[in-house]
């Protein structure tokens, strides 16, 4: 969203990863800024589990700065064996991300150069 200073917003993108969406029970479970404030990262997974997670999960990332932002295919996707619960950024170092598991039995650690 942009604000437009007249009490209004403007809608930049609707990001979204629609290969993961086909399991009607995965949604966005994290979201996360960089430290540069130039890439949004966003977890996949569900919230509707009554024991074992057998879904997969992903962790997607967008650079809003691009000059062609495709807001149905990510920049980065990393498509993981169950669902991702959580998605941080580290606070001064825009490149390291960590994701963490519904199964705890999994941190992803990312260092990601490009950014």
């Amino acid at each position: 969203m942009r604000y437009t200073g007249d009490d209004t917003a403007q809608e930049l993108f609707t990001l979204t990863y629609p290969e993961i969406l086909i399991d009607k029970e995965i949604q966005v479970t994290s979201l996360s800024w960089s430290a540069n404030g130039s890439s949004v990262f966003v977890g996949y997974g569900s919230t509707s589990h009554e024991g074992l997670c057998m879904h997969k999960g992903a962790v997607c990332s967008w650079n809003i700065e691009r000059y062609k932002i495709n807001p149905n295919k990510p920049d980065m996707t990393v498509e993981t064996s169950t669902c991702v619960t959580v998605v941080a950024c580290h606070p001064e170092r825009p490149g390291i991300v960590a994701a963490g598991l519904y199964n705890g039995l999994k941190i992803y650690i990312f260092y990601l150069v490009f950014f």
